[in-house]
Order: C-alpha cells, then sequence, then structure tokens
C-alpha cells in the first residue's frame, strides 16, 4: 500500500469517528429516552397479566375452598347431586356401598 494511501485512509477513519462522536452525542439520548419508554411499556404490560392471573389463580382457589367447606358442612347431603361448572359430583361407587352397608351417609 502506497503513502499516500495510507495517509487518506487515516483521514478518512479519523473523519468517520468525528461524525460518529456528533451523530452518537445528537441520537444518543433520543434512543435511551426510546429504550425506556418501550422497557416501561413491557414492564407495565407483564405487571397487568401478572396481576390478571393471580387473581384469577386466587378466584378459583377461594371458590373451590368454599365449595369445599360448603360438602363439608353440610354432610346430611353428601350423596345429593352437587352441580359445579355444570357437572354433577356424586359420591364414588365404593363409598355409597359402605354407606348402604353401614346404613348411614358419610
Amino acid at each position: 500500500m502506497s503513502n499516500k494511501k495510507a495517509i487518506d485512509i487515516k483521514s478518512l477513519l479519523q473523519q468517520l469517528e468525528k461524525l460518529m462522536e456528533i451523530t452518537g452525542d445528537n441520537c444518543g439520548p433520543l434512543l435511551i429516552k426510546e429504550l425506556q419508554q418501550r422497557m416501561d411499556k413491557t414492564i407495565d404490560i407483564f405487571n397487568k397479566d401478572l396481576k390478571k392471573l393471580l387473581q384469577n389463580s386466587f378466584s378459583n382457589h377461594h371458590n373451590t375452598i368454599d365449595l369445599c367447606k360448603e360438602i363439608i358442612s353440610d354432610k346430611n347431603d353428601i350423596n345429593e347431586n352437587i352441580d359445579v361448572k355444570g357437572e354433577k359430583l356424586i359420591s364414588p361407587r365404593f363409598i355409597q356401598l359402605y354407606e348402604k352397608k353401614i346404613g348411614k351417609k358419610l
């Protein structure tokens, strides 16, 4: 490589570095602000989704606990059909046979 080409490349690189510094100084804060806004939006969506998920989980848990308490407190109707989300709960056959054998409901 000739000396002239080496000098030209070196001066071009120096000019390019100056341009990159100017561009970085001008655009850097804008890019950081945009990135921060996008991260805040993503975190907000995540927090909303997590809150909804936890609320649904706890609601389902409390509904199940309430149903179990209702079943336990109403021992006389333990073998009656109890409607749960459109399905009938019936005590298992072996429990029905045992109750028939001893003559009382559990």
